[in-house]
């Protein structure tokens, strides 16, 4: 009988850590997603705030960094076709 209440308690402080487990990782999500909307949000302003042709070095190197144009013109809120024609040789130095 003993036994069974260690067991209870045991059970039941388990229970309670499983709640708390979940409850931070709740709050990790939450600011990770914060985290994720801010940098989308500088990615995008800093793209804007570009020249044209400022505008098509930076979408080039945002496609090497994230390795795909979809993905890309989704952060920028763009299409995908048009993330293909900033990327078609960027002109270097106004050159």
């Amino acid at each position: 009988m003993h036994n069974n209440n260690i067991d209870n308690n045991v059970a039941g402080h388990l229970a309670d850590s499983m709640v708390g487990l979940g409850k931070a990782l709740e709050v990790i999500d939450s600011r990770q997603n914060e985290q994720e909307k801010l940098l989308k949000a500088s990615i995008k302003a800093n793209y804007q705030a570009g020249t044209k042709e400022g505008k098509k070095r930076y979408a080039a190197e945002l496609v090497k960094e994230y390795g795909s144009k979809a993905k890309v013109a989704t952060i920028l809120g763009l299409s995908r076709a048009r993330i293909t024609q900033l990327t078609k040789s960027p002109k270097k130095n106004g050159k």
